[in-house]
């Protein structure tokens, strides 16, 4: 099914904001809104909460410190080397690489999370683009069916949009 929704070009960074606000009070949940740079006061104005990387994260640290301890574990155990009646396992000597495995892991695991939540790559065009969005303006795309683009224009408008366009790609 392809994208249906009504799109609202707003030339004003605080009239934008506004509008986001209201509009997501008035039960427009999933808006895109689409700038030529990022701005705090539209991540603000959104309010999406944190990110769910940090799960991805910890997963990876966990994963990478179970997978050190099993690893420097299995390893003394099939080839011992007993020295001066020392235990065969003791874990000291292992905190490297236990460190060193936790970060690997975090880190290939946040790469991972960012591109799965960032839903990357984009190959195609994302809905609602217009070429004044690369230069000063700020769009807000609202995903709506067909029998409410009236409710969702006059939404746009009265909230301060300078142009509103139906877009059903």
């Amino acid at each position: 099914m392809k994208p249906q929704g009504v799109l609202g070009i707003f030339g004003d960074m605080d009239t934008a904001c506004e509008a986001i606000r209201e509009l997501k009070s008035s039960g427009y949940g999933r808006l895109e809104v689409l700038s030529p740079a990022p701005h705090h006061e539209l991540e603000h104005a959104l309010d999406d909460g944190p990110s769910g990387v940090k799960w991805f994260t910890l997963t990876g640290a966990l994963t990478g410190l179970a997978s050190a301890i099993a690893l420097t574990t299995w390893t003394s155990n099939d080839w011992p080397l007993v020295t001066g009646g020392k235990p065969i396992v003791i874990s000291p000597g292992y905190f490297v690489i236990m460190f060193e495995l936790t970060v690997l892991f975090s880190a290939i695991f946040s790469l991972t999370g960012f591109i799965v939540l960032s839903r990357l790559p984009h190959t195609r065009l994302r809905v609602g683009y217009d070429e004044r969005f690369s230069d000063a303006s700020i769009g807000i795309w609202l995903p709506v069916a067909r029998e409410k683009f009236d409710a969702a224009t006059a939404a746009l408008k009265k909230h301060g949009a300078e142009e509103v366009k139906l877009e059903t790609r």
